[in-house]
């Protein structure tokens, strides 16, 4: 809320006349108003009067005004005379959420010639004069005066320059249009009359969507402009404050104006937005690197188009109030690759959402609550936190009895660790790498229904913490177990309940379970054709795997590589389909026991010719091991092994 007491010291000019309440402040705004004006041809007014009681000062010291309509001069150049002077004025403010004019004069003909005094968003103070469409105007740094109390501002003109004083302190002035001319008392040829627009005022303002941007970051814009990302989709009726004392309407989506030329050049600016703005999407191109703060959500509808700040990596967020993301249905890459991005999605209205997959991929800095979200109707969501790589917030609200997906849902999320045991997983096809890298996650997932999933491939890989049972997990339908369990070096669980009759795929499945040495005695293999590196590096593992039908197995290749005590049977190994077998036994504890029935076994075979073949360091015996070996070599065999005993 602003309130204002103009004052100007000096005569007094009072009559009805044009209401100009547009000029003023955006549409939508409430206002009760009283106030009056009048001028003064001095710049010593704090020499004149006594400040000590600012409360009563401010009562006593304005003159009237009804409320209804704005006064105007109407004596030709009234203020010609007069080279310099000064506007004072009274205000009271506890939010600012646009800019808030406090005093407006403009020339009754023509918007070519205006004064306005504006309170900016962050506690600035503005002077804009235009002159025959050139625009003067200084802004003050961060005042701070959003405390309730009543300020006195002095507006001095010299003549020549502005000065502004807020409560009998000079305040520091950068020029953000044109120059500091401060010569508006004089320059008044073309004011024959003067309209003066003065309030104290209790309004409520039409809340603006308020950000701002760095023009001369990457971007399709020139260097001193911006690009606004509106969509051929969106519906479109607002006025824009580009921050520069210059402003316009937009009511399509392509319209020119959609692209603002800055006069003074590159830098960043703060642009406000009021009116229907609805439909905003980057979709990882445009101005995206320009876009750098959001400071209100304001009146902007974000649409449902997929994108909506996607590729904004510059993006931080600094608003405290909500986004209207009631209409919303898709959330998909909304925050996707917004690196820098870690606000509030607290009160985020998700009940309409449907799909949120790739929501906050690669949102590194992210860690926010998300414990509101209503997920009932979300059927994806996939990607959702990928790369969140310090997200660690409870899930234990998502009602995912709708997703179909949870594909790499968590992946790269390497310092989660909550529960997901409310998740309702019954509908779920796809868990592929669902907590890919999340190297600190060890919740039980005893509660997941799979019946319904075809793919796991991934799922745990490099979860180097997880230990939990995965005995319930129903795999009846599952195609892909590739990489499920790789590098989880801690994991050691049964897996004596997977059906895998489905698999086509087990390589890497278990490469790098350090601590894994369980029965794999009931894996149905009869579909499985890659099984390479399925087991290497599990330097615990010694468990039979003469069960395995590898009949339609073509590439073992470093199977059991560095699994340093294992020593099985694999005579009953069908190689008739294997191609590849290099590394296979490399660095294992393979006996020439094991490796003398493997030479006899599978040369018995009709076996594929040119196979590359590592039995480690196990050494052959003479005879029928020997003879089976140099047939195998016969047929195009490359063998590696410890030779000859």
């Amino acid at each position: 809320m602003v309130m204002v007491c103009p004052w100007l010291g000096g005569v007094n000019y009072n009559g009805a006349g044009l209401n100009i309440m547009e000029y003023l402040l955006p549409a939508g705004a409430i206002l009760s108003q009283r106030g009056g004006f009048s001028w003064s041809k001095y710049t010593d007014i704090e020499a004149r009067y006594d400040f000590t009681d600012l409360a009563t000062m401010h009562t006593s010291m304005a003159a009237s005004f009804d409320g209804t309509n704005y006064l105007k001069t109407s004596t030709a150049n009234a203020f010609s005379a007069d080279s310099s002077g000064s506007i004072c004025l009274w205000f009271k403010a506890t939010e600012t959420l646009v800019d808030q004019v406090l005093f407006s004069s403009a020339d009754e003909a023509s918007d070519n010639y205006h004064l306005y005094i504006t309170l900016g968003p962050h506690g600035t103070i503005k002077v804009s004069q235009k002159d025959n469409d050139t625009t003067d105007a200084v802004e003050s740094t961060e005042t701070g005066f959003g405390d309730d109390a009543w300020h006195f501002l002095e507006v001095r003109s010299s003549g020549t320059a502005w000065t502004l004083r807020l409560d009998k302190s000079d305040l520091t002035l950068k020029v953000r249009s044109g120059t500091n001319s401060g010569d508006w008392f004089a320059d008044t040829t073309n004011r024959d009359h003067v309209m003066v627009g003065a309030l104290e005022a209790s309004s409520v303002i039409a809340e603006g969507y308020s950000s701002q941007w760095k023009t001369d970051n990457a971007g399709t814009s020139n260097d001193d402009q911006i690009t606004l990302p509106l969509s051929a989709a969106g519906t479109y009726n607002f006025r824009v404050d580009w921050g520069d004392d210059t402003y316009d309407t937009i009511t399509a989506y392509d319209q020119a104006e959609v692209t603002h030329t800055y006069a003074a050049g590159a830098g960043t600016y703060d642009i406000n937005i009021t009116g229907t703005c609805s439909g905003w999407r980057f979709n990882d191109g445009g101005d995206k690197l320009k876009f750098l703060d959001v400071m209100r959500w304001g009146n902007l509808l974000i649409g449902s188009e997929n994108g909506q700040f996607y590729g904004c990596a510059n993006l931080t967020g600094s608003y405290e109030d909500n986004l209207d993301t009631s209409s919303v249905t898709s959330m998909y890459a909304m925050f996707y690759s917004c690196s820098a991005f870690n606000q509030s999605v607290a009160n985020f209205d998700t009940s309409s959402v449907t799909t949120m997959n790739y929501m906050f991929y690669s949102c590194t800095a992210f860690n926010q609550s998300v414990s509101n979200f209503d997920t009932s109707s979300v059927t994806t969501m996939s990607y959702m936190f990928r790369g969140c790589s310090v997200f660690n917030q409870t899930v234990a609200n998502f009602d995912t009895s709708s997703v179909m997906t949870m594909n790499s849902m968590f992946s790269g999320c390497s310092a989660f660790n909550q529960s997901v045991s409310n998740f309702d997983t019954s509908s779920v096809t796809d868990m592929a790498y669902m907590f890919y890298s999340c190297s600190a996650f060890n919740q039980s997932v005893a509660n997941f229904d799979t019946s319904a999933v075809t793919t796991m491939a991934y799922m745990l890989y490099i979860c180097t913490a997880f230990n939990q049972s995965v005995s319930n997990f129903d795999t009846s339908s599952v195609t892909d177990m590739a990489y499920m369990f790789s590098s989880c070096s801690a994991f050691n669980q049964s897996v004596a309940n997977f059906d895998t009759s489905s698999v086509t795929t087990m390589n890497y499945m278990f490469r790098g379970c350090t601590a894994f040495n369980q029965s794999v005695s009931n894996f149905d293999t009869s579909s499985v054709t890659s099984m390479s590196y399925m087991f290497s590096y599990c330097s615990a593992f010694d468990q039979t795997v003469a069960n395995f039908d590898t009949s339609a197995v073509t590439t073992m290749a470093y199977m059991l590589y560095n699994c340093t005590v294992f020593d099985q049977d694999l005579t009953n190994f069908d190689v008739t389909a294997l191609t590849d077998a290099a590394g296979m036994l490399l660095d294992s504890a393979f006996s020439q026991t094991n490796y003398d029935l493997l030479l006899v076994g599978w040369e018995a075979q009709v076996e594929q010719p040119n196979v590359v073949f590592h039995a480690g360091a196990a050494t052959y015996g003479s005879g029928a091991p020997a003879t089976a070996r140099a047939a195998l070599v016969t047929n195009g065999w490359t063998i590696t092994d410890g030779g000859a005993a």
